[in-house]
């Protein structure tokens, strides 16, 4: 708490509310600063063949389902709201990460949902392998506190969900590995990698060799690994500040509340906020 002695009440308000505005100032510029920097160069290939090259608002890979917030320039004052139905492909520029629309086929309370989503290439080729960042709000840990994504493998326009998912019915634990059984449908016709499956965990490090070893066994088609990088987490940060009058019975004084705000946006869709008044 700030107060000015030795100033009339209306002159120590008025000098109060000049930098108040000043510090409300300087923390929007970092505020916007913050925000900017979410965006990311980045070029959508539409569904009607059309493009668009700009930047996209990527607070994390699980934000950008399901619309994506598009920025012709970064001095445009209102994204354009493109729903990710429309959506082919995006390629973000700086660390060459691409995304496509994929078919997120899943259920729930027995009954089949198909959903549009843009999930991460890994591989390119026979069987093409994605990983799709879930919704904090679809996420359930008990003990596995990496299990926030599923893989999804395309094959011809067939696609595939690979997933584990955790349930305690009382003080029984079960980790169902329901990624294993489709697995050994998908390799159904090849024994020797059908026989890996057992003993496979649900990791980029086990899933894609085994996708890519079932590609080497189709030459025909050109297989691509991508270069995939661990998201990172971001911070955002800036003053915070309020102004306000206090009325006692011996004066009127005015002061201001001046502190810092650290936010944290974690991979998986969480924030952390931590105030310092």
């Amino acid at each position: 708490m700030l107060f000015l002695n030795g100033y009339s009440p209306d002159e120590n308000s008025n000098f109060m509310k000049k930098i108040v505005l000043l510090l409300m100032f300087l923390y929007s510029s970092l505020f916007t600063f913050s925000q900017y920097s979410y965006y990311k160069k980045a070029q959508i290939l539409k569904k009607d063949s059309t493009s668009l090259s700009g930047f996209i608002e990527k607070v994390s890979e699980s934000s950008l389902n399901s619309m994506l917030k598009f920025k012709k320039n970064m001095e445009d004052p209102e994204p354009l709201i493109i729903p990710v139905s429309d959506v082919k492909m995006v390629g973000f520029i700086d660390d060459s990460l691409i995304f496509e629309n994929v078919n997120y086929i899943y259920r729930k309370d027995s009954v089949k949902i198909t959903e549009e989503r843009l999930a991460k290439k890994m591989i390119e080729g026979y069987a093409s392998l994605y990983k799709l960042q879930l919704h904090p709000e679809e996420i359930s840990i008990i003990f596995e506190p990496n299990n926030t994504f599923v893989y999804v493998v395309k094959i011809d326009s067939n696609y595939y969900l690979l997933d584990q998912k955790e349930r305690m019915d009382g003080t029984s634990y079960r980790l169902m590995k329901n990624y294993q059984g489709v697995l050994c449908y998908i390799l159904r016709d090849y024994k020797d990698l059908s026989q890996q499956v057992k003993n496979l965990g649900f990791s980029d490090e086990q899933i894609a060799p085994l996708i890519n070893k079932l590609n080497s066994y189709h030459s025909e088609v050109k297989s691509i690994t991508q270069k995939v990088k661990k998201e990172k987490s971001r911070i955002s940060y800036g003053p915070v500040v309020s102004y306000l009058d206090i009325h006692r019975f011996d004066g009127e004084f005015s002061g201001a509340n001046i502190g810092y705000q650290l936010k944290i946006v974690y991979p998986k869709g969480n924030t952390f906020n931590c105030a310092l008044i």
